[in-house]
């Protein structure tokens, strides 16, 4: 029939294309691919990620130096988990000590704590507890008790944004927040104050 040789060329032309049509077709799924799948530097897709912690330590200690290699503060927590995002850690019962050149230490416990390798600073969460020793001579121990404390230790400031108990061996005191300065002795309360102090003694 004269239509045999049109439609056994067609067939032929058809199979030399197939192999075109597929690649192509291949090509374009590749090109959708890519632009679905968010990128490294385009920042979307990472703003979950950085909330997945790389590492975590059981039992872990750290410890930081000071330039003269003196160990200004050591942090134990029965479970750490680092993220990137902020070099932060959280610390599951952390317990802070923290030691300074004029002879004050800080001692901190809790049920959780977020802590800021960068600034060495410590947010406690939950029965959170925090001792200073030897700041003020025939007071004894300065105490601060909340349920959210946040400590600097290299800066020795220690405040909280919620209800605390500060207290010492001559008195309690309570107030809606509070800020002590560890450098000057000084602590800052505001909102609802009261208490009770010893008379100093003449």
């Amino acid at each position: 029939m004269k239509w045999t040789k049109p439609l056994l060329d067609a067939v032929d032309q058809a199979t030399r294309l197939a192999p075109i049509v597929v690649v192509g077709g291949l090509a374009a799924y590749t090109w959708w691919l890519v632009q679905s799948t968010p990128s490294l530097g385009s920042g979307r897709g990472l703003k979950a990620a950085s909330t997945v912690p790389d590492y975590v330590l059981q039992q872990a200690v750290i410890e930081r130096f000071d330039e003269h290699g003196k160990r200004v503060s050591v942090l134990r927590g029965d479970r750490m988990s680092h993220v990137v995002e902020g070099d932060r850690l959280t610390v599951e019962q952390p317990r802070l000590v923290g030691l300074d050149g004029e002879g004050q230490q800080i001692n901190a416990v809790a049920r959780l704590g977020h802590y800021m390798a960068s600034a060495d600073q410590v947010d406690l969460q939950g029965q959170a507890k925090v001792v200073m020793h030897g700041q003020e001579a025939g007071h004894g121990p300065l105490v601060f008790e909340g349920e959210s404390v946040a400590i600097d230790v290299r800066q020795r400031q220690i405040q909280s944004d919620v209800p605390v108990v500060i207290s010492r061996n001559d008195g309690v005191v309570r107030a809606n927040a509070m800020h002590h300065n560890g450098q000057t002795g000084i602590t800052d309360l505001s909102g609802r104050v009261h208490g009770q102090l010893a008379a100093q003694r003449r």
